[in-house]
Parts: C-alpha cells; structure tokens; sequence
C-alpha cells in the first residue's frame, strides 16, 4: 500500500492487523507488528508516540516503551493505564524511577519538576511517607498519611 500508510510493506489480516507494517506516513514506525487494535509486540514510532520499542498487550499497556515525545520517558514497564513498574520520565514527571502500581499511586518516585523531591512514598493521593521535598514545601522529611496533614 502506497496511498494513506504509505508502508512499503505490509501484511493485513484484518483491520490494522497486519505482521510486519513498514509506515512512513500516519505512524511512522518501521517495524510495527500488530495482532489487533494497536497490539504489536514491537513498534517503533517516530511520530505519534516517538517510542524506539514499543510492546503493546493492550491499549498502552506496553512492557518496554522508549518513548521521546509524550512521557519521554527511556524504561517504561506498563501493565496497566500508566501502571508500571519502572518509569524513566524526563518530561511530565521527571522522576527518574517511577514505580506505578495504580493512576499516581507510586512508592518510590524522583521528581525534579512538579513536587522537587528525591525520594517520596506515596500509598494514597499524596499521602506519601517520605518526602524530601526542596521546591513546593521546603522539608527534607515530611509524613503525610492524608491530604497535605502530615
């Protein structure tokens, strides 16, 4: 298909469930392998998500994601939505390990960017342990076990 992929090669068995996919268009990626809806084991996007290896269960539920553009994040383990276990980010978070077992529910997180701390325990909606925060709150520990009522 030369048209709206563009792809040089690719084998479609459905909608978008082709095995190898060679995108220049839309996606971009040059090896996209794809069981169903945006399920490839391995894609790489240079567009769209900007991820070198993408491998895809479910919807976002990578494993590996080496991603530049949304999360630019280089390790992202993904189980879930935004539900891994070791996440690289540089942009939205800026923590260096991220561990993510719920949406923001993380145990040991490195932010440089939104909360300043270098290593925060969070079991609860910042309802973090330990805190070692140098921007917002100013305190190298801090144990909150609510809402900001440490």
């Amino acid at each position: 298909m030369y048209g709206i992929f563009g792809g040089r090669r690719v084998g479609l068995y459905g909608i978008f469930g082709g095995q190898i996919v060679d995108l220049y268009g839309i996606f971009g990626g040059r090896i996209v392998d794809l069981y169903g809806i945006f399920g490839g084991r391995i894609v790489d996007l240079y567009d769209i998500f900007g991820g070198r290896i993408v491998e895809l269960y479910d919807i976002f539920g990578g494993r590996i994601v080496d991603l530049y553009g949304i999360f630019g994040g280089r390790i992202v383990g993904l189980y879930g939505i935004f539900g891994g276990q070791i996440v690289d980010l540089y942009g939205i978070f800026g923590g260096r390990i991220v561990d993510l077992y719920g949406i923001f529910d993380r145990r040991i997180v490195d932010l440089y960017d939104i909360f300043g701390g270098r290593i925060v325990e969070l079991y609860d909606i910042f309802g973090g342990r330990i805190v070692d925060l140098y921007g917002i709150f100013g305190g190298r520990i801090v144990d909150l076990y609510g809402i900001f009522g440490g």
